[in-house]
């Protein structure tokens, strides 16, 4: 005898009713997630560019700042009170100032 047990012609259309309709919830979400990595890509392939189009400029302004002209000044202040110490400044002492056109970039060293 089996053991098998007797399903109506029915209960066998609504099972694979189920699963037909949990065969489309899969491929809904499958392109779902698709258009999300595709975005994604996208999103990688723009922050890319921007990234190069950054180094670009950096580099530009680096050689920018390198041809731009450079003051000096050389000298020993005489008897010069530094601010709020009260202390005088008898070394010598030397100052590098460099400009930019486009934005202000100052650069001092002392």
């Amino acid at each position: 005898m089996c053991d098998c047990e007797c399903v109506s012609r029915a209960e066998v259309e609504e099972m694979l009713a189920e699963r037909d309709e949990q065969i489309s919830d899969l491929e809904n979400e499958c392109e779902r997630l698709r258009e999300e990595r595709d975005t994604a890509f996208d999103r990688i392939d723009e922050l890319e560019e921007t990234i190069e189009s950054n180094s670009d400029e950096i580099e530009d302004t680096r050689e920018e700042i390198e041809n731009q002209p450079t003051v000096e000044f050389r000298g020993t202040p005489a008897n010069s009170t530094i601010s709020g110490l009260g202390r005088t400044q008898s070394e010598p002492c030397s100052t590098t100032i460099t400009r930019r056109s486009r934005r202000t970039l100052v650069g001092l060293k002392i």
